[in-house]
Order: C-alpha cells, then structure tokens, then sequence
C-alpha cells in the first residue's frame, strides 16, 4: 500500500525544475538529492514521480497525471497502468538520488519527530559560446 506521506501529497503534485525544448527526447538536466543524515519512510523525504517525464510530449500530460492521482480506487494500480510509480527519497546518511529535472515532485509530510536533512544540487548542459 501506498506510504501516509505519499497519500497526503497527491494533491501537491506541481513542482518540475526544468522543460526541455526537445520534449522526453532530451534530459535539460540533472538534480542529485544528498541526505546529509537518515531519512526515514513518511520521515519528510521528496517524493518523485517516476516516469512522469516521459509524459512531456503528450497534451496536458501533468493535468492527465493528477487526474489519476485524484481518482477512485487504487492509485498505485492506476499509476502502474500508466507506467508511473512514487519514488520516496528516503535511506542513510550519504545517500544520494540523481533525478531528471522534468520529473514532477513534492515534499512530503514528516510524520516523524526528526527533522530531515538533504542537500540538493542541480547539473545543467553547459550554454556553447555565441548562443
């Protein structure tokens, strides 16, 4: 079943750091994701929607995603039949997640009484010269 923290968050489901011009074609960039200390399951980690980039191309595709996110019955079923799953970016100190920047994502609830601790930076192309 799915985790609290992932249940409360479908309806925050709006954050993508970077489009790519190319569409799905074309990784704009890379976010890692560094836990400086242990984040546990429901323990506030971002959650990141997996395979969600691969929806950039097709008409509305982020309205579609909520869509299936807010509907009736099981939405892990429903996210399976769309080839999509919720990633929870929890473990140990030094973990360390590299993510698509067109992926959607969203902090989740910390149901824990630890506060949680990750350091983010993002990896962009660099720009050639003259463009």
């Amino acid at each position: 079943s799915m985790p609290c923290a992932c249940t409360r968050a479908i309806n925050r489901w709006s954050r993508i750091d970077a489009v790519s011009a190319a569409g799905h074609r074309q990784v704009p960039g890379i976010q890692a994701f560094v836990l400086i200390d242990e984040v546990k399951p429901r323990g506030g980690a971002t959650l990141a929607l997996a395979g969600s980039h691969r929806l950039a191309d097709q008409p509305r595709p982020y309205r579609r995603i909520r869509e299936v996110l807010r509907g009736r019955g099981d939405p892990q079923a429903a996210l399976r039949d769309h080839d999509l799953s919720i990633v929870e970016m929890c473990g140990q100190a030094g973990d360390i997640y590299l993510m698509d920047m067109r992926l959607l994502h969203t902090p989740s609830i910390n149901a824990s009484d630890r506060l949680r601790i990750m350091a983010t930076v993002r990896y962009l192309p660099a720009t050639p010269a003259g463009a």
